[in-house]
């Protein structure tokens, strides 16, 4: 395993202990918290983690995850020899940057069943911080929100202001729009989510990890959702399958140079 990796498991288990969702009850705060701890360990066993339920008990713990993931890459790259590629891939621009840092987010950017739930709403205001520290992080990141080109104009005027604000600011040196094909009408379900590829070139031999998560925007949170979470090197047979599909799927849709990791 990379020699990121201690460093890496020991900033997200000290940031998941760290991690309160103060949003619900008591019961379902201290719940979404065991659930985080449970399948956090189990990712860094090097396994797949699967679940899939009704999105009320899927989003905080699967967003919670990878929230904790994206505090615990900021933090890492203080080191400036690591080099990360961020992806997010989804039906429509990042969600978390089509809301205001610390705002209420709106009723648009979310299912109808998702509106009056504390738990999921805050899942989008913890990630529009944890996103923009991740587009500011400077000169040894990327962070690249690919969609069908179609998908901006899903969203609401106002959502698409916030979001071209995000773009157009001098602060977000690592934030990179990426619109797809204007044939391609939709993603496929199996490669909604994220990507992140850590690499430290400063080594003898490269050495690279990636964090995988796959499942749905809270826009389509009204549904049975599965989610899927891989953490590993490339020698893992499922984590380089997955990175290659998403890999191949946004060359083929883009005429950009994406400069993506090679796995």
């Amino acid at each position: 395993m990379s020699s990121i990796y201690p460093t890496l498991k020991s900033h997200v288990q000290h940031i998941a202990q760290a991690y309160k969702s103060e949003a619900g009850t008591a019961p379902q705060n201290s719940q979404i918290r065991e659930e985080i701890h449970t399948k956090i360990n189990a990712l860094f066993g090097n396994k797949t983690v699967e679940f899939i339920d009704n999105d009320t008990a899927t989003r905080p713990v699967a967003v919670g995850i990878q929230t904790i993931f994206e505090q615990a890459l900021h933090k890492l790259l203080e080191d400036r020899d690591i080099q990360a590629t961020v992806i997010i891939h989804t039906k429509y621009p990042a969600t978390p940057l089509c809301t205001e840092e610390a705002a209420t987010p709106s009723d648009s950017l979310m299912g109808d069943n998702m509106r009056d739930d504390p738990n999921r709403k805050s899942t989008i205001t913890e990630r529009a911080t944890t996103l923009r520290n991740l587009a500011k992080a400077g000169d040894n990141v990327r962070l690249l929100i690919a969609y069908p080109e179609d998908g901006l104009s899903e969203r609401s005027d106002d959502k698409q202001r916030v979001y071209k604000e995000e773009l157009n600011n001098p602060q977000n040196k690592s934030l990179r729009d990426i619109p797809l094909n204007l044939l391609l009408k939709d993603m496929p379900e199996e490669l909604i989510g994220a990507s992140y590829i850590i690499e430290k070139n400063q080594s003898p031999d490269r050495e690279s990890l990636a964090f995988l998560i796959r499942g749905a925007q809270a826009v389509d949170s009204d549904k049975i959702n599965q989610w899927t979470l891989d953490f590993g090197d490339f020698t893992s047979t499922t984590v380089s399958k997955k990175y290659k599909d998403i890999k191949a799927f946004l060359e083929k849709n883009t005429t950009q140079d994406l400069k993506l990791p090679s796995p």
